[in-house]
């Protein structure tokens, strides 16, 4: 865990524990955390449990450059928001480090429930990130929710198309 919070104001959020501030590790002390357990331990693959290890896009370049530079020979995952991952330099930073896959969290196929939801992300924004991350070669898993506030049949069947369309790896439903 690098992070603890997340910046997005989601209704349907269960993790109050961790809180609505952004809080991270910086990127030395994160680096230092890998490199002593990849060269002590050998541990080789990492799985970053933070709400959102994308959050902060400056300190995850930060991160991938301190793992780049320690020549360390590992394989690692995020979950990462939509918002936060339309960028093509940051996406290759991750892979350059190493990552492997990422998780995001879609939730919906309806841009009205995702509304609702005050998720603070588009359906654009979900198709444009996921190709992104097809162009550079990054596998994705997304996970989405059935029987949010608001759903209908119409919506849940909506949210099932958009799941096909985005064509990640996996597709995860709750």
């Amino acid at each position: 865990i690098s992070s603890r919070g997340c910046p997005a104001q989601c209704t349907f959020c269960a993790n109050v524990c961790m809180g609505r501030k952004f809080r991270a590790h910086s990127p030395e002390y994160v680096a230092g955390e890998i490199e002593y357990l990849a060269n002590k331990y050998g541990v080789r693959h990492f799985r970053f449990e933070d709400d959102c290890f994308t959050a902060d896009q400056d300190r995850v370049i930060k991160i991938c450059d301190l793992i780049i530079k320690a020549r360390l020979n590992i394989t690692w995952a995020a979950s990462g928001r939509v918002n936060t991952l339309r960028n093509d330099a940051v996406i290759l930073k991750m892979k350059q480090a190493g990552c492997v896959w990422v998780q995001l969290g879609i939730e919906t196929g309806s841009q009205r429930i995702n509304d609702l939801m005050k998720k603070g992300t588009t359906l654009a924004m979900a198709e444009e990130c996921c190709a992104l991350l097809r162009k550079h070669g990054m596998p994705y898993f997304n996970a989405f929710i059935i029987g949010n506030e608001g759903d209908t049949l119409e919506t849940v069947m909506s949210t099932i198309a958009f799941s096909r369309k985005l064509k990640s790896e996996v597709v995860l439903f709750h």
